[in-house]
This record gives C-alpha cells, structure tokens and sequence, in this order.
C-alpha cells in the first residue's frame, strides 16, 4: 500500500492503464518530458517534431492535431491536405504515437457535431489501431451530449470538489458506448476549491482513488503544470503525482 500524508491508496487495478500530462512537450509551454518520463507513460505534446523527443526517450505520446483541422472553430477546408502533410511528418515515429488527441473542449469552442465527426474519422480511417481522445468542457455535458461513436477515449475537465466530478462523470458515462473508454483530468494548479498544496496534493489521490474504483477509466492526464505552476510551486503536488504514477505502472 501507497501513502501520501493521510490518503491511502490500494494496489493498481488492471483498467487503469495510463498517467500523463498535458503540455509535457511543446512549443507553447517548453521541454519537459525529462521531468516526468520516469512517472508517467503517455503525455501530450503539441507539434511532430516533438514526437521526435519522445523516440529519443523510448515513450508514447499524445499527440495534438487541432491546426490540421480547425481555424478558431470552424472545420478547414483543406483539412484533408493539412492532415496528410501531418501524417507526412509523423511517419517516422509512428512507434511513439499513443493517442492523438483533437481540439480540447470541441463544443465549448463551438465546433459542430458534424465537423468533430469528420475530423475523428479521417483520423480513424488513417490509423485505425490508434486511439482517438475528445475531451469536452463541463459546459457541453449533458444526457443529449454526442461524442464521436469512433472516439476511443473520452474525458472532461472541471477544476473544482470530487463530489462536482463524480456527478459530470456520471452524465457523460451515460452518452458514450460501452466500447469508449474514459479518462480523468486531475488538476495539477491552486483554485478555490483546493487553494494549498497539500490540499491540492490530496485532491490528486482522490482522483486517482477515484479512476482506481472505476473500470470505465482508463487513465489520466494532469493538467496545470507549466501553463499555470511549476513544479516547485507545489512540490507536494507534484511528488503526490510522481507517486502516483509509479504506484500505477508498478515502477
């Protein structure tokens, strides 16, 4: 058994399969996937060069395809050249491509259901073993939510008490198929619900007790480090998910 200050965590269960970050390698937010690889097993990063980075450290990444398909929220109509230079460009370290991930918060941003659909499928049909992950904004939850049936993995995020979590997870659990596997999104920066490091920190074992409970999860990708702290600012955040991620792949 794990400990982190007074939350205890159980041995890993077979569904969770995967712990990552948001933004671990990018242009926007830097170089960081020295910082987690030991940690973690799927990370997303931003452009096909830095899948190069993630050959060079024998890991799979999550890699974004929004440019190649959208302008603001509007589906390009040259997406399908864009994507094929893409497909282009990334050819040389397919072997490091876990997932591909599509433009975050689809309907928030005001993408359509049809165009979300489109850019899915041409990503299916290029690469069908290779999974495909949506991640939709609180705001666009509901019993009438429509994910892509030919999205893999499906998430949401909400920064704010687990009891507020369980109950978005609950509504969009029930609108996907029983094939789609769900992710979590624990927060990895100080809000009003969790304002201290150490409450923070907690908050990321309560997520992972949570994805521990539940077969539909399949994993979860921090999101906050770099874009709003750094490491150092919430060291026990940051050693809380260190912890977490080994206890999960067992390392």
């Amino acid at each position: 058994m794990s400990r982190f200050d007074d939350v205890a965590v159980s041995p890993v269960v077979n569904h969770l399969k995967h712990h990552g970050y948001y933004w671990a390698q990018s242009g926007s937010h830097g170089p960081h996937l020295d910082e987690v690889t030991a940690h973690t097993n799927l990370n997303f990063v931003q452009r096909p060069e830095d899948l190069a980075a993630c050959a060079a450290r024998g890991v799979k990444c999550l890699l974004e395809t929004r440019w190649q398909f959208f302008n603001g929220s509007t589906l390009r109509p040259d997406h399908a050249r864009a994507w094929n230079q893409l497909v282009t460009q990334i050819t040389p370290y397919l072997g490091s491509v876990g997932g591909f991930y599509v433009i975050d918060e689809p309907y928030w941003v005001g993408v359509s259901v049809r165009d979300l659909e489109t850019c899915v499928n041409t990503i299916k049909d290029t690469f069908p073993s290779i999974p495909v992950m949506v991640v939709h904004a609180v705001p666009s939850l509901s019993p009438s939510l429509v994910t892509p049936a030919r999205a893999d993995w499906v998430g949401f995020d909400h920064y704010g008490p687990l009891s507020e979590v369980v109950g978005h997870l609950n509504t969009l659990r029930a609108t996907l198929t029983p094939s789609q596997k769900l992710w979590l999104v624990p927060q990895s920066y100080l809000v009003s619900a969790y304002s201290d490091d150490a409450a923070l920190a907690r908050a990321n074992w309560e997520y992972y007790d949570l994805a521990r409970s539940d077969p539909r999860i399949y994993g979860l990708l921090n999101f906050g480090m770099w874009t709003h702290q750094a490491p150092s600012t919430v060291p026990r955040t940051f050693e809380a998910q260190r912890a977490i991620g080994n206890e999960l792949l067992r390392r």
